[in-house]
């Protein structure tokens, strides 16, 4: 790409927010012929779960079910298709933040806030 070309905002397709393609949190995807740009990688892996619920026209589009996940380090619930805090992968599991401080928090000492979400 040229230097002086710039990729207009794109929408995450998942959660609907708006993305800068250039330096997108979450990645890109493509599908069909078609590039696909992430706030975070929970909504991409979200979208390679299940493309179909997410591309086309809007009467093929299937609904998707509202989940629910807690966000250890401040207890908040966060929709786990759209946590703006983002994803964090220990030990084979997903974990999923409200906030970006959450996930660095966690980041820095996961077996603290897993411990203490287990009492």
């Amino acid at each position: 790409m040229n230097p002086s070309e710039h990729l207009k905002p794109a929408v995450d397709p998942v959660c609907g927010m708006i993305v800068d393609p250039e330096s997108c949190a979450g990645g890109t995807y493509e599908h069909e012929g078609k590039t696909y740009y992430f706030c975070n990688t929970g909504c991409r892996e979200e979208f390679l779960f299940g493309p179909e619920e997410y591309v086309g026209p809007v009467e093929r589009r299937t609904e998707r079910p509202f989940i629910t996940v807690l966000d250890l380090v401040c207890g908040m619930d966060v929709d786990a298709h759209a946590c703006e805090g983002g994803t964090y992968q220990y030990k084979g599991q997903t974990y999923y933040f409200c906030d970006p401080r959450c996930r660095e928090a966690f980041a820095k000492d996961p077996e603290k806030y897993i411990k203490a979400g287990e009492l």
